[in-house]
């Protein structure tokens, strides 16, 4: 399975101050200066916290 840019399984323990497992990329910049259409850069973005069973984190 290829990985996917817009959801990350954490390696080890977060440091959120939520019991989360993983985060879904919902909004982040497209870098324009380069050519690959998924190139994203991070000076905005927003992440979904979800818990092991996938259920977000509030």
């Amino acid at each position: 399975m290829s990985q996917s840019p817009f959801i990350r399984v954490y390696q080890r323990k977060s440091k959120s101050p939520w019991d989360d497992h993983s985060t879904v990329l919902l909004l982040a910049d497209i870098d324009e200066n380069d050519n690959n259409p998924r190139a994203l850069q991070f000076t905005r973005y927003i992440y979904l916290h979800r818990d092991i069973k996938g259920q977000h984190q509030s």
